[in-house]
């Protein structure tokens, strides 16, 4: 749709008798239809680079909850009946449709930023829950009944603080990687760049090394995200495990703790939440730091291990 030559809202001198606003849309007769530009949005999600995994969901969701768009309150109206968790996956999901759209000039700027408008805003809150210490000792003996792959990515994480997806390719290639040992502890080079995220290197201490060395069956993140929730073809082994997200949060409180004292821009680094544009000096003096302070938290954690297991 485009702007009608002297379009301003609202002024009666320029627009005559003034339409309420749904109906201004209605009567343009103009109509986006995510069937028939779902093909270019495929295209443009490749040469955009998104993680496959992302792409994917974001498809998925356009499939299930979009069909055609010709007005605001068409979007009002998808978004109504959804949980705030749809309502979260489907606003990426939109926005990056009305981005290709507006690029491929297959509606004008002005009337996908009235849709953008209509799309509600993440209801966005700190999530402040930290697992106590004896939960994650209950968790790790809990998944010592795990498979050999599982119990070693769960000890990866807890030692690391790494993504999970970053975490499964530690735990599917430590065989074939230059391992650096140190007093204590392991570090493997990473070299993971995803869009926002990366991880430069994976820290763990010699007992996790010790049971990634009996992994023979690979890791699948993707198995690997539903394990502990009970989502997927894997089951979780307890409803007592602390879960991903939090164990890699109780990593990440530990380290910056009063009693280890590790700098938080340290913690960052060793749970890959470095920004892109850190330059060479800086990267190689936080990598030496992180070397250097690491050892308080392995050995925090070789500690609670022997405590949980004993």
């Amino acid at each position: 749709m485009v702007r009608p030559p002297g379009f301003e809202p609202g002024i009666a001198g320029l627009e005559g008798e003034i339409k309420p606003f749904g109906e201004f849309f209605s009567s343009s007769g103009f109509v986006l239809s995510w069937k028939n530009t779902k093909a270019g949005f495929l295209e443009y999600v490749r040469y955009k680079k998104y993680e496959e995994k992302n792409a994917k969901g974001m498809v998925r969701y356009l499939d299930r909850f979009v069909c055609e768009v010709a007005s605001p309150f068409d979007v009002m109206r998808v978004f109504a009946p959804l949980t705030v968790g749809q309502q979260h996956q489907l606003n990426r999901s939109i926005m990056a449709w009305f981005n290709y759209l507006e690029l491929t000039g297959q509606a004008s700027e002005w009337f996908l930023n009235q849709l953008r408008k209509a799309v509600p805003k993440d209801r966005i809150g700190f999530d402040v829950r930290v697992s106590s210490e004896e939960e994650v000792a209950r968790s790790i003996r809990l998944m010592r009944e795990a498979s050999p792959g599982y119990n070693a990515l769960y000890n990866l994480v807890l030692d690391s603080g790494l993504r999970l997806v970053e975490a499964v390719k530690v735990v599917n290639s430590v065989g074939s990687v230059g391992v650096e040992r140190y007093g204590g502890f392991c570090v493997v080079p990473l070299g993971e760049f995803r869009r926002s995220k990366l991880a430069y290197y994976g820290f763990f201490t010699g007992g996790t090394m010790k049971l990634m060395q009996q992994v023979v069956v690979e890791v699948r993140d993707r198995n690997a995200t539903g394990y502990l929730t009970g989502k997927g073809p894997q089951r979780r082994p307890r409803k007592d495990v602390v879960t991903w997200k939090y164990l890699r949060k109780f990593a990440f409180d530990v380290m910056t703790s009063e009693e280890l004292n590790i700098p938080e821009s340290v913690a960052d680094f060793i749970q890959g939440r470095t920004p892109k544009s850190i330059g060479a000096r800086h990267y190689m003096k936080l990598k030496r730091k992180a070397i250097q302070f690491y050892p308080r938290y392995a050995e925090y954690v070789m500690e609670l291990r022997q405590k949980a297991l004993n």
